[in-house]
């Protein structure tokens, strides 16, 4: 009855047949389309004779076999286990069709998926990899308790299989699964040095950034990050590590903002990426030479034009039409193992900086090794004939017959020793690259200094022992004009001759501020603004929430005033979308207002969908008193208009220069500097201004509030909201409205 049921389905399409396997003999590919609809719409005639009869032809159709045992499964669940276990019995010879198929159980039926089902098709994972990616990621979504560690590390192993689904399935797990995360984070950096599109490349760089201020917030994930991981590429594990072992998260993130900035330089990057993959050290994975020479690039990246970075760098590093440089004769052992292309590398370096060619000691050693053992033979010899102790010439006889045997199968060397000397001739020419590339950098980097420095100072001077502060200075001080660069290249000569920049106190707009401000505010105690003053305290996660909300209230409130000052129409209930396409549909005619708001409203989405961190301990506020550290007020992920690239730069300069402002800065137990808060003295009181915290998930206002009243008493002035602060040695000054404390 079962069976007439289905062949009535193929009269129905006009195709007779006396029985299913006739019907299938037939009609062949409509035979089994048939089957595939009739187990879809008419599953009562599947009995379990039947689907045996079908699964017979297995080999004819595999596809549509797994297809069948998943319909009927839907439809009955109390056979479900049988057909489950016959799924798996046929999966191993079933190839792509059965890895294929499990992707629609796990998307429709997650709960017929079990244990046994995805371990069974890992078994087949060889046969359609990049399939098997797509279904784990179906799995995260849909069974994420299934998953287990050893899928993680299938998919970190199997990268090339499907590079762009590995990387989103990885960064996805990476913070929905903490314990993970460093196996995780590993695949990811391997997908950005393996993969082609540099785009591409360019976003994985940016998901990477933003699992490391997770991270940041979460001790869970920083913890894993920090863990050693066994296996997988090897470039990412040494990105992993001087990227996450280390306590200084800013430069964490500034690694990887490095690692963006080389991206578009081609050779650049491709070099980075070698000795990343060809570490001095194997045993050791060291990465020094490889941060080093990120760290020079970048650095010079800023300090030269395009032009000159092309040309003193770039160019220097293209490696693609060098010819590999075999060794010869008794030395043709070597040529394995890309050790001549390796070699190719090292002598054009040479010669592209004016190095010589580099003379290889362990290839050195073993050439002149029989003239070696000539000359030892010889003084050998002389001191038996002179020794007079029998017992020690007993001894020097034996060496002597030892190296008489050595000597005269010199030319028969044991595989062991060319074993050895092709290691120690790949460690040298590593070593040797290393260290030529190093001093390159350094010279270009010195170069350029005194270039800028001669250039804008109007003197040489030797910049090898300056402070490195003062090279985002002299990258800075070209952009500026007026007092501005007057006053930061007075700073740059100072940091450059180690002296202090106290004239900042005495020019004479300074000594009149001085004076309006002790007028207003007899009790003042000038010696303590900007001077060193820190507290300790103890932040509380509880807190958190209720500070989040609070703040992202008091600036939603701030932009709808300012929004409505410029004739926008704008709701009490507005929130940062709404804010935003509102501004954005309006146009103002003034565009600074309107770029400030569109920078205040992104300041407020990162704000409002940073997670919370889980942080509890100490954190310090304190009082900024070196100049230099100023200029970086933007910086440290804050999102500022104040960073060196944003659009306000230049006052980061003013409040260098400007005495009547300061800084304070908040940071972690590592000394990680986590936000910043801006101060003023007037003569009405000291001005505090808003928070900028840099995505860390804390709530620090209650904090800042409680340092600067304590701040406050020490200098012995007022807290107001009334009163502005001009430029004093500066042309102008950006003001970001005081708040209240």
């Amino acid at each position: 009855m079962s069976e007439q049921g289905i062949l009535e389905r193929f009269a129905y399409y006009d195709q007779p047949a006396d029985s299913i396997e006739d019907a299938i003999a037939k009609y062949e590919v409509k035979g089994w389309e048939r089957i595939q609809d009739c187990s879809y719409n008419q599953t009562e005639h599947f009995t379990p004779e039947i689907v045996d009869r079908i699964m017979a032809m297995f080999d004819q159709n595999p596809y549509v076999c797994f297809t069948m045992l998943h319909n009927i499964a839907v439809k009955y669940p109390d056979r479900r286990d049988d057909l489950l276990g016959m799924y798996m019995e046929y999966m191993p010879k079933g190839g792509p069709a059965a890895v294929e198929q499990v992707y629609y159980i796990i998307a429709n039926d997650k709960e017929m998926v079990t244990k046994e089902l995805i371990d069974t098709m890992m078994e087949c994972a060889h046969e359609k990899p990049f399939t098997i990616i797509m279904n784990l990621q179906m799995l995260m979504a849909r069974r994420p308790d299934l998953l287990e560690k050893y899928h993680v590390e299938w998919v970190r192993d199997n990268l090339s299989a499907g590079a762009n689904q590995a990387f989103y399935f990885m960064r996805d797990i990476s913070t929905e699964y903490p314990l993970w995360a460093h196996i995780c984070v590993q695949a990811l950096f391997a997908c950005v040095l393996t993969f082609h599109n540099n785009a591409y490349k360019q976003d994985f760089l940016r998901d990477i950034v933003n699992i490391a201020h997770k991270s940041h917030m979460k001790k869970e994930i920083a913890d894993a990050l920090q863990k050693p991981v066994d296996g997988g590429h090897i470039g990412a594990r040494a990105l992993m590590t001087f990227i996450f072992r280390q306590k200084n998260r800013r430069r964490q993130v500034l690694y990887i903002e490095m690692m963006d900035r080389i991206l578009d330089w081609t050779y650049v990057w491709d070099f980075f990426v070698f000795l990343l993959e060809n570490p001095v050290s194997i045993k050791d994975v060291s990465t020094h030479v490889a941060e080093s020479f990120l760290d020079g690039s970048y650095r010079l990246s800023y300090l030269l034009s395009n032009r000159q970075y092309r040309e003193l760098l770039h160019d220097r590093l293209d490696f693609t039409d060098i010819e590999p440089r075999p060794w010869s004769d008794d030395l043709a052992f070597l040529n394995r193992d890309g050790l001549p292309e390796l070699r190719a590398k090292v002598e054009t370096m040479a010669e592209r900086v004016d190095d010589g060619t580099p003379e290889l000691k362990c290839v050195a050693s073993f050439v002149s090794r029989a003239e070696a053992m000539e000359k030892e033979i010889a003084a050998l010899k002389a001191k038996i004939a002179e020794q007079e102790d029998e017992q020690r010439k007993e001894q020097m006889q034996q060496r002597l017959s030892n190296l008489e045997i050595r000597l005269a199968t010199v030319d028969d060397v044991p595989e062991s020793v060319r074993t050895k000397l092709w290691k120690d001739t790949d460690q040298e020419l590593r070593t040797i690259l290393a260290g030529l590339v190093s001093r390159m950098l350094k010279s270009l980097k010195q170069d350029a200094i005194r270039e800028a420095s001669k250039r804008i100072l109007g003197y040489e001077t030797d910049m090898w022992d300056v402070d490195e502060a003062v090279y985002p200075a002299l990258f800075l001080v070209e952009k500026v004009s007026g007092y501005n660069y007057d006053y930061l290249k007075r700073l740059i000569e100072d940091k450059i001759k180690n002296e202090p920049s106290d004239w900042l106190w005495t020019e004479p707009p300074v000594e009149e501020w001085k004076e309006n401000v002790k007028k207003a505010q007899p009790d003042v105690v000038l010696d303590n603004w900007r001077h060193e003053f820190k507290r300790s305290y103890t932040y509380k996660k509880k807190e958190t929430e209720d500070e989040k909300d609070k703040r992202i209230k008091e600036e939603l409130d701030d932009v709808r005033k300012r929004m409505r000052e410029l004739e926008i129409e704008v709701e009490d209930g507005d929130g940062q979308p709404e804010l935003l396409a509102k501004l954005q549909n309006a146009n103002p005619e003034n565009a600074t207002a309107g770029q400030e708001l569109k920078e205040d409203l992104e300041r407020i989405r990162r704000y409002i969908r940073a997670p919370v961190s889980d942080f509890e301990g100490d954190v310090s506020l304190e009082i900024e008193t070196d100049p230099f550290q100023y200029l970086f007020m933007g910086e440290y992920g804050f999102a500022s208009c104040l960073s060196i690239q944003g659009t306000y730069f230049w006052s980061a300069v003013s409040n260098a220069i400007d005495v009547d402002k300061c800084i304070v800065w908040a940071r972690d137990p590592y000394g990680n500097i986590i936000a910043r808060r801006l101060l003023a003295l007037v003569p009405s009181g000291m001005l505090s201004y808003r928070t900028y915290s840099n995505r860390q998930g804390l709530a620090l206002q209650k904090y800042f509030n409680k340092f600067i009243r304590e701040y406050a008493k020490h200098c012995r002035v007022n807290l107001t909201t009334k009163g502005k602060p001009g430029p004093l040695l500066s042309d102008e000054w950006y003001d970001d409205r005081p708040v209240r404390v």
